[in-house]
């Protein structure tokens, strides 16, 4: 009993070190952990292994499980589970003296955490039961400091605690990965920190490739995948809702430290204040590549994507939940400040309530080539975006035009962040992110260049396809200065804009327009037919007819520092055999990227800072070398990695 005493004793005192109390409440913790945190009454059974990183122990039944929580002495050693497990006798272990179960005795405490490893193989853990209200530090793991928790799959759990609540694990200290985890059931928090996986992390954890359908319910600060994180998520996705009555509150994280990219959040959101689709509260963040769709309702600082942000970057993401609330209402990011950044984003849902905004309230932050709906918002601020219709959300060129990265195009970059499904069956037919489905669905026709020239009274527009899917023809669309498109060709009516159906290799098209006039400037669009009849924009070309190149010339690189591409344009004053090649500064060749015969016109070449060979070629300074017949012309780029 001493031993047990001076054990409780220490372990309140680290506890409470380490997340705020009420007062009125140290007594009553104290006592009830003497009632049943001792020993189980089951003390389970050794599975077969010595612990060791060759020889892991392997845990194939709940008595395995029982064993690992009751012996610390082995915290620190590697765990393999080889079967799926029945946890629902859970329910009815450690008895509260009130009649009912404390349940599963986690893994890890303060005083001794989980410092090993345990691979759970897909395997399945179910019906896992947790019941300790005037408890910290609650989960199959309960805290865990350099630890690997991978593959590990929990199902129908149903987790309660004081605070430090989560699926896998409480608390997360330091130094843990985890990852390829997949839960599911219920978590709730009478305090603060609560998640579908993790309830909090102190110092740096990098978590990827989880998902959690685990429903988040009260306290603050709490997420469908993390209550309070700092260090990286990736990869990661929450889908159950996430309810509260109190602050910092979001489908994914509640309270954020790390950085976030390729994750999201499609369950609602209810709370207080400080409430987002996908974080409730972040601050010194780099979010990237997420969204969330989930319902926000709350009071106060709502945001469908996030509900405060103070010095964070939000790049490519996107939100399309509603938002209810009482005041501070927005469609994406509601609270942004300092020197926060918001660049190629967009949103949807419908906005109510009063000082409200369509992507954010903030107007003095660095901000770009932002959209959102000013139909289903409600909105029509320009606060950091511009409002658009539906319509127009829906239509690629919105996004091209303003430099977003887009699959079909090559233009804005090669990264192909975003995908649209013109058909309207992937996302309302509003962008979503290339990651979401694995390929590209925007277009059936991967388009690699478009390009018009004018030569002898008429203009010769060409065009070379990468692939195409299902592709029946081409229809050229034409618009005159501020004029509307109209048709000029069709593959109907022009053998030469026939499609090649389905095909992986390069085609090339052309056709002249002759119905031209000087002085005159033309917008030519390019509209792909697939086999079902749907028309798709796949690309525009511009031209000034008065523009001809009256000198050869190579125009300065952009950007230039680069990484990963870099944009070469040149224009010719005469058909010529042109070379582009790119040097190092010793003058070997690093990459041919022009070596063919071509007319008067302008024309420009990405150069993705690949070798000849097709390997990344190192950071430095490179030189562009044009030669146009008679006429060179040579410029320095620099490539930082």
């Amino acid at each position: 009993m001493k031993i047990l005493l001076s054990y409780f004793i220490n372990s309140f005192l680290i506890t409470n070190h380490r997340i705020f109390f009420k007062s009125k409440k140290y007594l009553s913790i104290f006592c009830i952990t003497l009632t049943f945190t001792g020993p189980l009454l089951a003390a389970g059974t050794q599975p077969p292994g010595t612990g060791a990183y060759y020889d892991p122990y392997l845990i194939s039944e709940f008595d395995h499980l029982i064993w690992i929580s009751t012996t610390s002495t082995i915290w620190s050693r590697h765990f393999t589970q080889t079967d799926n497990i029945d946890a629902s006798a859970s329910a009815t272990l450690n008895p509260d003296g009130d009649g009912g179960y404390a349940g599963f005795s986690p893994i890890g405490t303060i005083l001794s955490p989980f410092e090993g490893t345990y691979d759970g193989q897909g395997f399945t853990i179910t019906g896992l039961y947790i019941n300790r209200p005037e408890s910290n530090y609650a989960g199959l793991f309960g805290d865990v400091t350099n630890a690997e928790l991978n593959n590990i799959k929990m199902e129908s759990l149903n987790i309660s605690a004081y605070g430090f609540v989560g699926g896998l694990v409480g608390s997360v200290y330091e130094n843990t990965t985890i990852s390829g985890c997949t839960l599911s059931g219920t978590v709730t928090c009478s305090d603060a920190l609560a998640g579908g996986i993790i309830g909090g992390v102190y110092v740096d954890a990098i978590i990827s490739n989880c998902s959690s359908s685990v429903n988040v319910q009260n306290g603050t600060s709490i997420g469908g995948l993390a209550g309070r994180f700092y260090g990286q998520i990736t990869d990661c996705h929450a889908s159950g809702s996430v309810n509260a009555t109190t602050d910092n509150v979001g489908g994914l994280i509640g309270t954020n430290h790390g950085q976030v990219t390729r994750c999201s959040a499609t369950g609602a959101v209810s709370g207080q204040d400080y409430l987002g689709g996908l974080i409730g509260w972040t601050k010194d963040t780099n979010i990237n590549q997420c969204f969330a769709t989930g319902k926000v309702t709350g009071h106060a600082d709502i945001g469908g994507l996030i509900g405060y942000c103070d010095n964070c970057d939000i790049n490519n993401c996107y939100a399309t939940g509603n938002t209810f609330g009482t005041y501070r209402i927005t469609a994406l990011a509601c609270n942004v400040y300092g020197e926060s950044e918001i660049h190629y984003c967009y949103a949807k849902g419908t906005v109510t309530g009063s000082v409200t905004g369509g992507i954010t309230l903030a107007t003095t932050i660095s901000a770009s080539a932002n959209f959102y709906d000013s139909e289903t918002t409600g909105q029509n601020d320009t606060n950091s975006a511009s409002p658009k219709t539906t319509e127009k959300m829906k239509t690629l060129s919105t996004f091209t035009y303003a430099g977003w990265d887009f699959s079909i195009e090559i233009t804005n970059g090669s990264q192909d962040i975003w995908d649209i499904d013109p058909s309207g069956t992937i996302n309302d037919g509003y962008p979503f992110l290339g990651w979401q489905n694995g390929s590209d669905t925007a277009l059936p026709v991967k388009l690699q260049s478009f390009t018009a020239k004018y030569d002898k009274d008429s203009i010769e527009l060409t065009w070379s396809t990468a692939c195409e899917k299902d592709n029946l023809g081409f229809i050229i669309e034409r618009s005159t200065e501020n004029f509307d498109y109209k048709q000029i060709a069709s593959y109907q009516t022009h053998s030469e804009l026939t499609g090649q159906g389905t095909t992986s290799s390069l085609s090339h098209y052309r056709i002249t327009d002759a119905n031209v006039t000087s002085g005159s400037s033309y917008t030519y669009r390019l509209m792909e037919v697939s086999t079902d009849g749907v028309q798709t924009e796949i690309g525009t070309t511009s031209i000034d007819v008065q523009s001809i190149p009256m000198t050869t010339q190579l125009f300065a690189a952009y950007p230039n520092p680069f990484n990963p591409s870099t944009t070469l344009k040149y224009q010719l004053v005469t058909d010529s055999h042109v070379s582009l090649i790119v040097y190092d500064i010793l003058g070997c060749e690093i990459k041919t990227l022009v070596n063919q015969q071509q007319s008067a016109a302008e024309y420009q070449v990405e150069w993705d800072g690949s070798t000849n060979s097709g390997v990344a070629a190192p950071s430095g300074t490179y030189l562009v070398r044009l030669q146009a017949g008679n006429c060179s012309s040579i410029q320095k780029v620099m490539m930082i990695k």
